[in-house]
C-alpha cells in the first residue's frame, strides 16, 4: 500500500487470519522493502513486533509503524528473548563485550529458497575491524540446521551466509562475532 500524504495508508479487502505490519522504503519505485540500507520499520518494534488479527471484510485496525535504520533490543541472546524478523526485512545490530551474540526469530511466510547472511554496517566484512562472523541456524527446538563461518564474497571472507529451502514457521538465527587478533588481519 502506498501512503497518502497525511503518510496514512489503508489496506482493504484482507483475508480474516493474523497479519504482521512491516513498512520501509521504496527506492526508485523497485517494489521492494527491507533491502539492507533502506529505512524499515515493524509495527511493535523489533523486540516484539505487534501481530494484527483481521476478524473479518469489515475489521478496522489501526497500527504505527516509525520508519528508519531497524535496531536490534537487547538483551537478544537466546531464543526466548530473541527480536523477531520477516523474512526479507534485516536488522543492524551490535555485539560488544559481554555480549557473546545476538538471536534472531525470523518468522518463513511459504516453503522457499532463503538465504541468511551477515554484513558489515560499513559495508565492509573482509578487513573491516567490526566484523567477524559465526551465523547459525536452528528449528524452534534448537536443533541445528545449518553453521557457515567466512563466507566468500565480494567484500572478503569474514562474512556469514547460509542458503537453503525452508519451511513455513520460525527459524531461529543466531550470529555470534569471532575475536580476531590484529596478526589475523593483512593488507
Amino acid at each position: 500500500a502506498q501512503a497518502d500524504s497525511s503518510g496514512s495508508f489503508v489496506l482493504a479487502d484482507l483475508e480474516p487470519g493474523t497479519y504482521n505490519l512491516v513498512g520501509g522504503e521504496d527506492e526508485d519505485g523497485d517494489g521492494r522493502i527491507g533491502v539492507p540500507g533502506r529505512q524499515l520499520g515493524f509495527a511493535g518494534g523489533v523486540a516484539s513486533p505487534a501481530t494484527l488479527q483481521v476478524l473479518d471484510q469489515t475489521t478496522l485496525l489501526r497500527a504505527s509503524v516509525t520508519i528508519g535504520v531497524p535496531l536490534e533490543s537487547e538483551p537478544n541472546d537466546q531464543m526466548s528473548t530473541a527480536n523477531t524478523l520477516d523474512a526479507g526485512t534485516y536488522v543492524v545490530g551490535e555485539i560488544t563485550s559481554p555480549d557473546a551474540q545476538d538471536v534472531y526469530a525470523v518468522r518463513i511466510p511459504a516453503k522457499g529458497q532463503y538465504t541468511f547472511e551477515t554484513s558489515g554496517v560499513a559495508g565492509s566484512c573482509g578487513w573491516g575491524i567490526e566484523l567477524d562472523t559465526y551465523l547459525s541456524l536452528s528449528d524452534a527446538s534448537g536443533n541445528q540446521l545449518g553453521a557457515n563461518d567466512n563466507a566468500f564474497g565480494f567484500t572478503g571472507p569474514f562474512c556469514s551466509m547460509l542458503t537453503g529451502t525452508a519451511l513455513p514457521g520460525t527459524l531461529y538465527v543466531t550470529v555470534t562475532v569471532i575475536e580476531r587478533r590484529s596478526s589475523d588481519r593483512s593488507a
